[in-house]
């Protein structure tokens, strides 16, 4: 690499809240996340968690990011995990309340240290 060049990582954040209202017992609500999250990892490599909230089965928030070397390739991915979530919709036990995303260029590693 040149001593000019930049290297930029990018980071790519993404959230969905969903209602399921069939669950009506916490290992309902666990499978449906956990098939969801294991679909989405094994498609996407992309870490993902399950955020809650304990105390109701009948609601999930689950979080994905996800690190590319631009920021259109990010959002293409981020898009393309938000589309996959509308048509598990289609088929699933699972309603889509809210999206939220974003990304963000994470710092210049040109001058990392070894």
């Amino acid at each position: 690499m040149k001593n000019n060049e930049s290297i930029l990582p990018y980071v790519g954040f993404f959230q969905v809240q969903i209602d399921i209202p069939a669950c009506r017992s916490v290992k309902e609500r666990r499978q449906v996340v956990r098939s969801l999250i294991d679909k989405i990892r094994r498609r996407w490599n992309v870490s993902a968690i399950d955020l809650g909230p304990e105390n109701r089965w009948d609601q999930a928030y689950l979080a994905f990011s996800l690190v590319g070397t631009s920021y259109g390739m990010c959002k293409d991915r981020i898009e393309a995990l938000k589309n996959f979530l509308e048509r598990e919709e289609e088929m699933a036990t699972f309603n889509i309340i809210h999206f939220w995303q974003e990304v963000d260029a994470y710092g210049d590693l040109s001058d990392a240290e070894d």
